[in-house]
């Protein structure tokens, strides 16, 4: 069994009481699930107008693929500050549907 990380769990377990009964393999995939392109789609709306840009450039959303330093220098950027930026919404992107879920009761954190 794979060594878990000590942190605090949201209900206050310790990782290493849950460590046993809960397949390390299992679990992204049992909290997250699939992500709906419509829930991605409201996490991109959420964003400010300067991320949505970032996200829709770097992943050709409505409009075609662009590299870090296409997008950078577009934006005059540089291309660590672009990508330092796409990891900011994505992050975002990913705490908004979070959220979302827990909401509607899917995510059990």
């Amino acid at each position: 069994m794979a060594r878990g990380v000590r942190r605090e769990i949201p209900s206050g377990l310790m990782w290493e009481e849950i460590e046993g009964r809960v397949d390390p393999s299992s679990v992204n995939r049992d909290m997250l699930g699939e992500v709906d392109s419509s829930e991605i789609h409201w996490a991109i709306f959420c964003l400010r107008p300067r991320l949505r840009q970032i996200v829709r450039a770097r992943f050709g959303i409505g409009e075609p693929h662009q590299s870090l330093l296409e997008l950078g220098r577009r934006l005059g950027m540089t291309r660590e500050t672009v990508r330092q930026q796409e990891c900011r919404a994505l992050w975002k992107m990913r705490c908004t549907i979070n959220r979302y879920r827990v909401r509607r009761g899917e995510c059990p954190l």
